[in-house]
């Protein structure tokens, strides 16, 4: 009688030889017969498979999974992405259950996670952007204020060494002006200041969907401590939480990139979840560590568009973690070298 090993043998290689046929990949047609064959021994009953022909079965068996799958497709492969084989889950959080292969729920959980990473970096980085745009505004309001200063006094020196009312008078016509500018001026500022000391009570979860959009710490605060304290917080966002968040996006297109090419070519198996997984959180880190590396300065923490280089860097970290993790490597291996030979 056929035992458990041949018999899941033969129905992976019929698995095999349906996959040749749905693919056109046309194996030796005697491989084929040979599996019909052993298929007719098997439901034949007890004693109609000799060891001879369970033997000339398994090498059949090896020779059609190295025409098939040549290191790519396997039977797991082909298990795993095939919806006979799958189980039944919710395609999203909630709705009814429905049958799909492994593959596909692979793909559906990074997909879900991809939309929420991208959905926490939009709200992050709209923040963000609203912060730097204001501060942006304030650097650039106390600029023209300044250059309003000087010619204003520049203009009052020339009207106290005019000669003839006349020309003091025209003076005059022309300091007035500014002053209404300087006094408007003053007042963007300080709806500016106003605005950021709302953006600065945002921090807290509460406050963000509460109605009260101003800390009672932010509220007593002078336009110099709360511009300093804008900055520092902006540039606490961008160096660790926005880098985290880019490598984190960048692991996740990395990762359904790979499932976009594994389920076309079936070559996907259930146990490479657990190394895209390691995958995504390696991504986040390496985000991260990319933030380290590259802290933004002063100088380039306000605008809107800030110090984008690390943000770009570290979505190309997180999607190829091999490459900094290899300079790493070199980085390690160099001050070993050195430590050696220093020995």
């Amino acid at each position: 009688m056929p035992g458990i090993c041949f018999k899941e043998a033969l129905e992976n290689a019929e698995l095999l030889v349906a996959f040749t046929s749905e693919n056109g990949l046309n194996p030796d047609p005697k491989l084929i017969r040979g599996v019909t064959h052993a298929r007719a021994l098997a439901e034949a009953g007890a004693g109609a498979v000799t060891e001879e022909e369970e033997a000339t079965f398994f090498e059949i068996y090896a020779a059609l999974a190295s025409a098939v799958g040549k290191g790519t497709v396997t039977v797991a492969s082909i298990r795993d992405s095939s919806v006979q084989y799958g189980d039944k889950v919710r395609r999203w959080w909630f709705g009814p259950h429905m049958k799909i292969s492994k593959a596909q729920h692979a793909v559906y959980t990074y997909r879900e996670w991809t939309i929420v990473a991208l959905i926490i970096l939009l709200l992050i980085q709209s923040y963000w952007i609203f912060g730097a745009s204001l501060l942006d505004r304030l650097t650039r309001l106390e600029k023209q204020a300044s250059e309003l200063d000087v010619k204003r006094k520049d203009l009052e020196g020339q009207a106290l060494l005019a000669n003839g009312d006349m020309a003091r008078q025209q003076l005059q016509h022309e300091i007035d002006p500014i002053g209404a500018e300087k006094n408007n001026n003053d007042t963007l500022q300080t709806d500016t200041v106003t605005l950021l000391k709302k953006w600065r009570g945002m921090r807290g979860i509460g406050r963000f969907f509460g109605a009260n959009l101003s800390a009672p710490t932010d509220e007593f605060l002078t336009k110099e401590e709360t511009t300093v304290q804008s900055e520092n917080w902006l540039r606490t966002i961008q160096t660790y939480v926005l880098t985290l968040l880019y490598g984190w996006i960048g692991a996740c297109a990395y990762v359904l990139r790979q499932l976009i090419a594994e389920t076309r070519d079936r070559t996907y198996r259930d146990e490479e979840r657990i190394g895209y997984g390691l995958r995504m959180t390696l991504g986040t880190l390496s985000g991260l560590a990319v933030g380290w590396f590259l802290s933004p300065d002063a100088t380039t923490v306000t605008g809107t568009q800030g110090h984008l280089a690390p943000l770009a860097l570290s979505f190309a970290a997180g999607y190829s973690v091999e490459v900094l993790f290899s300079a790493l490597d070199k980085i390690a291996s160099s001050f070993n070298t050195a430590s050696a030979s220093a020995k």
